[in-house]
């Protein structure tokens, strides 16, 4: 501590003198310049750590229901979000009852891509998710061939 006081100019070489004595009040006028020194640095230690901890809960759900043209649910669909702007990409399989989910997305632009036996692969694009909201889709998957590249 007494190194950064130093640097900062509160003390100078010809003022030296121990912690001890600081602290037992025989330099008083620099007194409330460390408490405003230790308080100046614990403020920024905890400003940091908020700002770091609002940027990481910044997330989003995406949930939703793949059903073919006749409304019958599509169990074992698999569903791709991709973020168009970082072009991450995560997939999950349409459950039972022909829904997915997707926890904990980074907020952002996606497209949604369909993928399931005996259906054509269909996609949705421009699917907006927010910051701290679940956003809802319902999905149509088209009977058919899968097309050949």
């Amino acid at each position: 501590m007494l190194m950064l006081l130093k640097s900062l100019g509160i003390l100078s070489r010809q003022n030296e003198f121990t912690r001890m004595e600081f602290m037992n009040g025989m330099r008083k006028s620099a007194a409330p310049a460390y408490y405003f020194i230790v308080a100046a640095v614990c403020a920024l230690v905890i400003g940091g750590s908020l700002t770091a901890f609002a940027q990481t809960t910044g997330s989003a759900t995406l949930r939703g229901t793949v059903k073919d043209q006749k409304g019958s649910l599509v169990p074992g669909a698999t569903v791709t979000a991709t973020n168009v702007g970082t072009r991450d990409m995560r997939s999950t399989t349409t459950n039972e009852d022909g829904t997915f989910v997707f926890s904990s997305l980074t907020p952002g632009m996606y497209s949604v891509r369909i993928e399931a036996p005996g259906f054509k692969t269909s996609e949705q694009a421009n699917v907006s998710v927010e910051t701290s909201s679940t956003r809802g889709l319902m999905l149509t998957s088209k009977s058919g061939d899968r097309p050949r590249p």
